[in-house]
């Protein structure tokens, strides 16, 4: 397969700049930069022409507003007669930014274009490097806000499909909170685009910093921004989703621990071997609580990680005990229920369809052999053979009660619904399962996607009963379940 094409983007912001006691534009001061302590300092009104210098883009976007220094910064970066072009600028500068009418906007967006694509010769600039500005709103409200939603996402339009792009961000010279702004709509965009975009850098020229450091404004590449950013999707895709794909693109290689555990604990999930689930969390756990000895963000990441799961996955509201040792002493039965809720709190309800049953097989089997068997070994409550039989009794209940002219306690009302429930939620299981058809269904067709999650969520909430049921009143339990059995040894 051929190597995607790379290149990289340079998107620059412009303000207003300084005025002068007239009122009239002057743009930037000049300002000795440096981009990072031991790059070269450039002399410059703008940070632009360091930037430009040092990362060579392939294409170049300003982002500004309508009353930003367009005239100037043609000047700046334009050797060569531009009266023509200095009027044309002169005519597009209103009396009020606030007021423009989207029309203007875009009618002056295309004039500075025409001009740029004929001007900005003057080193480090270059006519071979195409440079398009884009005039947003001041984003002083929602409606302008969306408004630069629209006019920032036309980037994407000049970008080629299927090609990795290197995008540095310069906030240097931003109105106000509109970088800020920016960055996030980037950072979508980065998400959702047909191309991939990268943003590897966000510069910032720190002139207050400049002015303790004998005047030279180092430029600062703020890109853990986006790492925090990206940190911060992560956790909240692997909370709601229990997905761990972003998640682990942020965790670097010094945290392998952390990396393998959650790759295993992901591919768990993803297969439902409830014996990789076991052991996966197990290891996750005791790994995130693990007292940590420095500050960082992966640190906190670990400390997220196992609130995440102590929250969602077992349901744990005291923070007096450690998630590991609650996990451990859980049965077997209660691992798998909290699995089973786990998958339904993420609407992965085909997974939790299955786990659902085998919870409540594994519920209902110590009730079972406790009326069959003489001498239960731990063993039994794993073998598929009764976990099968403790199922088929609890249809045959269902069947006997259905029959039974006389009315029904409680108790067997519970049995009733837990078994129609059951036969319901397992055509999601079964379809889940084997990737069947509708015509593979014992009813194709009657039931929407609506009814089968509440079948779904309705079986699970009553294996929670049945586990209260059986610890708070075990004798009715046995009555109604396991009436008639005969023990045979």
């Amino acid at each position: 397969m051929p190597e995607r094409p790379k290149k990289k983007v340079l998107i620059l912001t412009l303000g207003t700049g300084r005025k002068l006691p007239s009122g009239a534009p002057a743009g930037y001061m000049m300002t000795s930069y440096q981009l990072e302590e031991t790059g070269e300092i450039v002399e410059s009104a703008y940070v632009a022409e360091s930037l430009v210098s040092a990362f060579r883009p392939d294409m170049i976007f300003i982002i500004g507003t309508i009353k930003s220094s367009w005239l100037e910064f043609y000047q700046y970066f334009t050797a060569g007669n531009t009266e023509k072009e200095e009027l044309l600028f002169c005519e597009l500068d209103p009396a009020s930014g606030r007021d423009v009418s989207g029309e203007e906007l875009r009618r002056a967006t295309e004039s500075i274009n025409k001009i740029l694509a004929g001007g900005l010769n003057r080193e480090p600039f270059s006519r071979a490097v195409p440079t398009r500005a884009i005039l947003t709103r001041y984003g002083m409200n929602n409606e302008e806000l969306l408004e630069n939603y629209q006019l920032l996402s036309g980037i994407k339009n000049w970008l080629e499909p299927d090609t990795d792009y290197e995008i540095a961000f310069d906030i240097t010279h931003s109105f106000r909170s509109l970088p800020v702004y920016n960055l996030i709509i980037l950072n979508y965009l980065s998400v959702i685009s047909s191309a991939n975009l990268d943003i590897t850098h966000i510069y910032y020229g720190n002139m207050d910093a400049g002015r303790e450091k004998g005047g030279i404004t180092p430029i600062l590449d703020l890109h853990d921004l986006i790492s925090v950013m990206h940190l911060s999707s992560g956790v909240s895709e692997f909370k709601n989703t229990g997905n761990c794909r972003t998640l682990l693109e942020q965790i670097p290689e010094t945290e392998s621990e952390l990396r393998k555990a959650l790759e295993n604990f992901d591919w768990a999930t993803q297969v439902n071997s409830f014996d990789k689930v076991q052991k996966s969390l197990t290891e996750l756990l005791r790994i995130t609580e693990r007292e940590q000895t420095d500050s960082s963000r992966y640190a906190d990441l670990n400390h997220m990680i196992n609130e995440v799961l102590r929250r969602k996955f077992l349901n744990l509201k005291d923070d007096r005990e450690k998630a590991s040792e609650v996990w451990e002493r859980m049965s077997i039965a209660d691992r798998r229920l909290m699995t089973a809720k786990w998958y339904l709190n993420q609407n992965r309800y085909g997974q939790a369809a299955a786990t659902a049953y085998e919870a409540l097989k594994s519920h209902l089997v110590p009730v079972y052999l406790k009326k069959v068997k003489a001498e239960v070994r731990e063993e039994d409550y794993l073998n598929e053979d009764y976990l099968t039989d403790a199922i088929r009794r609890l249809s045959y209940v269902y069947t006997c009660l259905k029959r039974r002219k006389s009315s029904l306690s409680g108790m067997e009302e519970f049995f009733l619904e837990l078994e129609g429930t059951r036969k319901k939620a397992v055509i999601v299981r079964n379809r889940f399962a084997h990737n069947l058809t509708e015509r593979g269904s014992k009813w194709p067709g009657t039931m929407t996607s609506d009814q089968e999650k509440a079948h779904v969520s309705r079986l699970v909430r009553l294996i929670e009963r049945l586990k209260k049921e059986i610890a708070d009143h075990p004798d009715e339990v046995e009555h109604v379940y396991t009436k008639g059995l005969i023990m045979t040894e």
